[in-house]
């Protein structure tokens, strides 16, 4: 019995010792099965200089949100009151009606404007609804003055997205002459937009156009000389805004006397400083008669930037900030052309170029490239810019401020100042040609103070004051300042 007693005390003994091997081995097995390396930790936004940056790693989460869990698209506005970002861009939406993905991203950026292009009208009534589904996507309300305002490019000729009948383009007046005919072109523009919901219209062209080599189609300016565009483009505006609708002049400083780079695209004004006086002669005097608009072209003008002669007009301070705003006292909108143009995409990413260009001095940029993420990318570029001290909170609170003007104008038109007529002696007389002296600008620093900025050019307080339209000392990192010349 003992032998027997053994064998089983034996048998046992493994037994036991087999299971709790077996236990012990799957135990370590899904221990160390389950071991994983550690999630790598979200990247966190940031500004740089690569194109494209991945501020945004889920896009599945950007198309289709959960209706029930999105958050208030203005929730951080109740604190910064100052910054809504695609408050200061003009987009761009594909098709002609609403896609839910291009509806999210209406109701959470809510754009100030939405530029149609000709891809996105087939008739008037499709246009009326199109722009319908845009205004309750933003919800900001219906009407022709409330946000996004809707934009337009109707010069006439052979821009004429609208379609319209016997749309008489700039050459054609041009070569009548005729004043009234301008007018009368402008009015009828106006009033289709009006009735179609649209309130900015991207035009009259105050371009001269000079040479066969000419950036500007010949058909699309008022003629080659200050005398014959000056006139017959202010006469357009008036009557565009006579119909209820905004007209913003283009191509600052002028496209119609450039000439296209072939290797980025540019438009290079390679005059001389004399030389361009006829050239600014027409935005000058519509700046004098309070045109509402200024669209910015990708334009360098070496004679006019000389510091950075390779940087486009519509990312230069020497331009915007200067030129325009403190030498000629320009106080309606500055647009700015197209930040995904070929000619800025050459060398920066848009992002970077819609800050650049509100550094400078504009108002809003057009981004009319239609990719949600792109767009979302912008907006977050802004944010950042501003967080990090590149971009003023004044400045872009002075640029809420002029773009909320078009709005209050909307609601209550009223014509431009003076007349535009031939007779009026100031657009065609020999006066003191227009020059555009040496300007400086200078881009404040976090730290800064006035007095400092003033011992280093050598001038005095009270001019910077005078200069820049300060009401006091009080100046913040990021904004730029106009510095006087001898």
């Amino acid at each position: 019995m003992t032998s027997i007693d053994d064998a089983r005390t034996l048998v046992l003994f493994f037994s036991v010792t087999l299971v709790l091997g077996i236990i012990i081995g799957l135990g370590l097995g899904f221990a160390l099965w389950g071991i994983r390396p550690p999630e790598p930790p979200p990247p966190t936004p940031y500004w740089t200089d690569e194109p494209w940056m991945e501020l945004y790693n889920e896009p599945d989460e950007l198309y289709e949100p959960d209706e029930e869990a999105r958050p208030d698209p203005l929730g951080h506005l109740v604190d910064e009151l100052d910054i809504w970002p695609a408050r200061h861009l003009i987009i761009s939406v594909p098709g002609r009606s609403l896609d839910r993905a291009t509806m999210d991203l209406l109701r959470e950026i809510k754009p100030g404007g939405v530029l149609l292009l000709p891809d996105n009208i087939a008739s008037r009534s499709q246009t009326e609804q199109l722009i319908q589904q845009i205004k309750e996507a933003v919800g900001l309300g219906t009407g022709l003055a409330d946000l996004p305002l809707i934009a337009i490019a109707q010069e006439g000729g052979v821009a004429n997205p609208l379609a319209l009948d016997d749309a008489v383009g700039a050459e054609e007046l041009a070569a009548s002459g005729n004043v009234d005919e301008a007018r009368e072109a402008g009015r009828r523009y106006g009033e289709a937009c009006v009735r179609r919901g649209i309130a900015l219209v991207l035009a009259p062209v105050l371009d001269i156009v000079e040479g066969e080599r000419s950036a500007l189609p010949r058909d699309r300016s008022f003629g080659h000389v200050p005398e014959s565009v000056i006139p017959l483009a202010m006469a357009f505006a008036e009557g565009v805004m006579e119909a209820g609708a905004l007209p913003v002049g283009k191509y600052f400083p002028g496209l119609g006397v450039s000439q296209d780079d072939p290797e980025f695209g540019f438009a290079l004004l390679l005059r001389e400083r004399r030389a361009l006086e006829s050239v600014l002669q027409p935005f000058q005097y519509a700046v004098e008669r309070s045109i509402p608009g200024l669209l910015v072209g990708h334009i360098t003008a070496p004679a006019l930037d000389p510091e950075q002669p390779t940087r486009p007009a519509s990312l230069s301070p020497v331009m915007l900030a200067g030129l325009l705003r403190a030498q000629w006292g320009y106080k309606g909108v500055i647009l700015s052309d197209d930040a995904n143009a070929r000619a800025i995409a050459a060398t920066r990413p848009p992002e970077a170029a819609v800050v650049e260009a509100l550094q400078a001095g504009a108002d809003a940029v057009l981004h009319l490239d239609r990719t949600p993420l792109r767009l979302r990318v912008a907006c977050k570029a802004i944010e950042l810019a501003v967080q990090d001290g590149h971009l003023s909170r004044d400045q872009l609170f002075e640029s809420m401020r002029r773009l909320e003007s078009w709005q209050s104008w909307l609601r209550d038109p009223h014509p431009l100042w003076g007349d535009t007529s031939q007779s009026d002696e100031s657009a065609t007389t020999e006066e003191e040609p227009v020059e555009a002296p040496p300007l400086r600008t200078h881009v404040v620093q976090p730290g800064e103070h006035l007095s400092g900025i003033a011992t280093r050019y050598g001038v005095s307080v009270s001019e910077l004051r005078i200069l820049n339209n300060l009401r006091g000392d009080v100046i913040h990192g990021g904004q730029t300042l106009a510095i006087p010349t001898e």
